[in-house]
């Protein structure tokens, strides 16, 4: 792991790679990605064998499993991206 950015109390990094000025969120879980510069993880969003580009942002409640590719600069809405469904609240 290699974080050089804010990583919020209460959120996971485990076994991924993470460039330069990333910031993942309360509740998000980032585990076996890379993740490249200045990338924005929200709140309950799990990016697990994923790979996300410099610059994108991805929005809360999303879920980048295995395979997933995100370009640079993309910016994924929030919940846009989901194989299982959220929790009724």
């Amino acid at each position: 792991i290699r974080a050089r950015g804010p990583i919020d109390a209460g959120a996971q990094v485990t076994a991924s790679v993470i460039g330069d000025g990333v910031h993942v969120a309360t509740g998000a879980i980032v585990e076996g990605s890379l993740i490249g510069r200045r990338v924005d993880i929200a709140a309950r969003s799990v990016v697990a064998g994923a790979i996300v580009g410099d610059e994108a942002r991805i929005g809360a409640n999303n879920e980048l499993t295995s395979g997933v590719r995100i370009w640079p600069e993309a910016v994924i809405p929030d919940a846009a991206i989901r194989f299982t469904p959220l929790p009724s609240s």
